[in-house]
């Protein structure tokens, strides 16, 4: 971006600094604002660190100094597809693995909207980048392909809590899990209204601060959750997977600053799907046969757990070394 410094024509003043020039142009030009901090950072390191390296596998970074309007190389965009196309593979036995320990209604209709949104998720990743890399991020023809992208993210954080909240028995005759359930979703939709609507509507929501306040709006129900038959793992591994999609929004903002950074965030994604199936297949789907007050492992409640855990009583995911779940 080019700094012009304004002279006006009654008093011939020049505009003090180059810094309010910055401003100036910022605020006068039709990209997105940015903070004048972050774009003083960015200016300095139009892409990368600026090493050999960085220059070699990204784009210059964009006038706009909006990191969403950076066009990542031909290298970063493949990297995009292969990480979230590979897992697709993985996706297939998942649907095998679920369809295979789910035992009631609420347990299938939570295993369909799990896997589905899954599915959706990555098949829309997989297929915006793919077009990305053909005609260009910034081109009208994938334009609403990335709409569609942001949108089924909302859709899959709300879909991965719902084993939990309705399988789950949280307060009397689950109503803390119907109401948290009813919230996530409502979140999900607002989201989807800010996509489809191009940020028209609900503008002052920020979608990376949506997708995290949904992401950690389970912790509200953690204080009743501590008091029903849950295996403690089934709490450490959805905490573990919050913990990958958290450090992965930090790296979706980093586009054009760090190598490969949505590729990273795909790869720190996809360990959070991971850690979640395991809590859902491994636990959730089996605590009627497994994990109830009656079954074979963990019938104690969870902070009964906790704390047998912290005096060494009991050894997390021990259980697995014992008697593997088929």
């Amino acid at each position: 971006m080019t700094l012009n410094h304004t002279t006006t024509s009654s008093s011939s003043h020049v505009l003090p600094t180059e810094t309010t020039t910055v401003r100036f142009s910022l605020l006068n030009s039709n990209s997105k604002k940015f903070n004048l901090v972050d774009s003083n950072i960015y200016k300095k390191k139009p892409n990368g660190c600026g090493c050999a390296l960085c220059s070699f596998f990204m784009n210059d970074f964009p006038e706009s100094l909006n990191a969403e309007d950076y066009e990542p190389s031909r290298v970063e965009q493949v990297a995009n597809i292969v990480t979230h196309g590979i897992p697709l593979i993985i996706l297939s036995y998942i649907f095998y693995l679920t369809s295979h320990v789910v035992n009631t209604k609420l347990e299938m209709i939570s295993s369909v909207l799990y896997c589905s949104s899954l599915f959706i998720l990555l098949s829309i990743s997989t297929l915006y980048h793919v077009m990305c890399l053909i005609h260009g991020k910034q081109s009208s023809k994938t334009y609403w392909f990335r709409i569609i992208d942001y949108a089924t993210i909302y859709i899959f954080i709300a879909a991965s809590y719902t084993p939990y909240l309705l399988v789950v028995g949280i307060g009397h005759e689950n109503f803390y899990g119907k109401l948290m359930a009813a919230f996530i979703w409502l979140l999900a939709i607002c989201g989807l209204v800010k996509s489809f609507s191009e940020g028209r509507l609900l503008a002052f929501i920020n979608n990376n601060a949506l997708f995290n306040l949904m992401g950690w709006a389970a912790l509200l129900a953690m204080p009743t959750s501590m008091f029903i038959h849950v295996p403690l793992e089934a709490f450490l591994t959805l905490l573990f997977g919050g913990i990958f999609f958290s450090g992965g929004v930090y790296f979706l903002k980093k586009d054009g600053v760090i190598p490969f950074a949505h590729a990273i965030w795909h790869i720190l994604s996809v360990c959070g799907f991971l850690m979640h199936f395991f809590s859902i297949y491994y636990y959730i789907f089996q605590l009627d046969g497994l994990f109830v007050p009656h079954g074979v492992y963990n019938s104690k409640m969870a902070y009964e757990q906790i704390i047998e855990t912290l005096t060494g009583q009991r050894m997390p995911f021990g259980h697995l070394r014992v008697s593997p779940i088929h």
